[in-house]
């Protein structure tokens, strides 16, 4: 069995609801970039890629990535945690692969040149990710890990079993076989693992991808040892999506998952005249041609039906796919005086990552209506902007601060804390668009609907179809989608009555005052 000693770790929080630490801004192409609005600070963001165990910068999916994010004018440096070249892919080590970043970061400027770091790593290179940003939290911006290498040396002994981990140390060396033929790793890659913790308490918000049937790291080390027993704080900083998929995550399906939810985490959006915005090919799970930094969400909140695999057996026979289930912490901010709440105004941390949701038509109450239509904000600035601009006897003095200090000097407290596990379906529907030519020109359209089956950890389950939209004049086809889907597709009853969403019920459950007072409001229906 491996054992190991390891060194003094950042401890984990366990208050149920967090302090507000600084925000990242969103990502641009990777070059400085300064804030128009707000205070945020001028940042220069590199994207940087580390590989897996038995393999180097040539891997699949970090070429796969930087093709990706090139169409999107941001560069993706595929680093070598095997030593450099000529080490070969023996060379790997924990150690190497926080040197390989580290450099990275210097060469780019570092602190100086205020650079941000966001790591995507592969297997033992995502361990290696989430590492480099507990030890260096000023230098890491986010993370995306796919099937992240966690607790490595209480799998060794199961992945090889004890004799051949005997081995291993008695000859020093072991021969694994790998795609281009036999690599010799020395004994001394465990003896440097043994030197770190098995779950870095990273502090920047990540993403996590991790295949329902990893076979190498199995899913349980990230949605039950890291999630659930590593502290309140990972979870609530870590979105994970899980995948039909083994540890290889290179499935295409898997692959135009994984390309949109990176893309929407982290808030790149594609160069004008892109046909196909999520840059994942028709499966993808981006917006399509909808900008995920700032679109209209037109929703319904359908009540969830006991016989729930029923449900789900409705949306595949009419034409859906399950792409993928996400585990995400919401946490909603507030200021003294209910100001933002009581404005329908709601600020909220997704997995650390901010989201501003306002009412798509000013002077509108979406969640009194059966269909409601709000806006969504991403971008930190913009956010930052908006605040200032809407509330400036609360925020106008402060607005030379980032985000997240704002919010602080204006004493913000969260008012709502959940995690909802979500399984997300794609359906596509088809009208006819008359508008364009005659009728012997006419061309159906496709649409894209969401249909998400929530449950969270309040014990309240939901669902909600939604479509996003680019512009106020596409809300009433989409109502009416949203509408024959419901109802007609998947046989749930008829939209005719307010359901109370997740954030309403929670609310409802933990602080019925606040409640009472938002209803007079007519922020929520009686």
């Amino acid at each position: 069995m491996v054992t190991a000693t390891v060194g003094p770790t950042s401890p984990l929080a366990s208050a149920s609801f967090p302090s507000l630490a600084p925000s990242p801004a969103s990502p641009t192409s990777g070059k400085s970039a300064s804030s128009q609005s707000g205070g945020e600070p001028i940042v220069k963001r590199v994207y940087a890629y580390a590989h897996g165990f038995l393999s180097d910068e040539s891997s699949f999916k970090g070429r796969h990535l930087q093709q990706l994010l090139a169409f999107r004018n941001a560069h993706l440096h595929l680093l070598n945690l095997n030593g450099g070249i000529g080490e070969g892919m023996g060379g790997i080590s924990y150690s190497r692969g926080l040197a390989a970043i580290r450099a990275l970061y210097d060469k780019e400027g570092g602190q100086e040149n205020n650079v941000k770091l966001t790591l995507v790593g592969s297997s033992l290179g995502g361990y290696v990710a989430a590492r480099f940003a507990e030890l260096y939290p000023e230098a890491v911006e986010k993370l995306v890990l796919f099937c992240p290498g966690f607790d490595s040396q209480a799998r060794w002994p199961r992945r090889l079993g004890e004799a051949a981990l005997r081995a291993w140390e008695m000859e020093g060396h072991r021969d694994f076989e790998a795609r281009r033929g036999v690599v010799r790793v020395p004994w001394s890659f465990i003896e440097d693992g043994c030197r770190h913790p098995p779950f870095p308490s990273y502090t920047a918000p990540a993403l996590i991808i991790h295949g329902l049937r990893d076979e190498v790291v199995p899913v349980e080390t990230t949605t039950v040892s890291l999630l659930e027993q590593g502290g309140g704080q990972l979870k609530e900083r870590t979105q994970v999506v899980l995948v039909d998929d083994d540890h290889g995550l290179t499935q295409p399906a898997t692959l135009a998952v994984a390309s949109g939810a990176i893309l929407d985490f982290l808030q790149i959006s594609a160069p004008a005249g892109d046909p196909d915005e999520n840059g994942a090919g028709e499966e993808g799970e981006g917006q399509g041609a909808i900008s995920a930094a700032d679109h209209i969400e037109v929703e319904a909140k359908l009540a969830l039906p006991e016989d729930r695999r029923a449900l789900e057996e409705r949306i595949l026979a009419a034409g859906g796919e399950l792409k993928c289930t996400v585990i995400m912490t919401d946490i909603y901010w507030d200021l003294d005086g209910e100001a933002f709440s009581l404005s329908n105004v709601w600020l909220r941390q997704r997995s650390g990552v901010w989201e501003l949701k306002v009412p798509a038509v000013e002077g509108e109450r979406p969640n009194t209506q059966t269909i409601a239509c709000y806006r969504e904000i991403n971008d930190v600035r913009d956010i930052a902007a908006w605040l200032v601009n809407t509330f400036p006897a609360q925020l106008g003095r402060l607005h030379h601060l980032p985000l997240a200090k704002m919010l602080a000097a204006a004493g913000a407290h969260p008012i709502a804390s959940y995690t909802t596990r979500r399984s997300k379906f794609v359906i596509r529907t088809t009208d006819d668009d008359k508008e364009k030519g005659s009728d012997e020109g006419r061309k159906s359209q496709s649409h894209k609907l969401y249909i998400d089956i929530d449950e969270t950890s309040f014990g309240f389950g939901l669902v909600e179809v939604e479509e996003l939209v680019a512009g106020h004049g596409d809300i009433p086809a989409a109502k009416a989608r949203i509408q024959h889907c419901a109802h007609e597709l998947l046989g749930l009853a008829e939209i005719d009555d307010v359901i109370r969403g997740k954030l309403e019920r929670y609310i409802l459950l933990h602080n019925p005052a606040h409640h009472q007072r938002l209803v007079r409001q007519g922020v929520f229906k009686n």
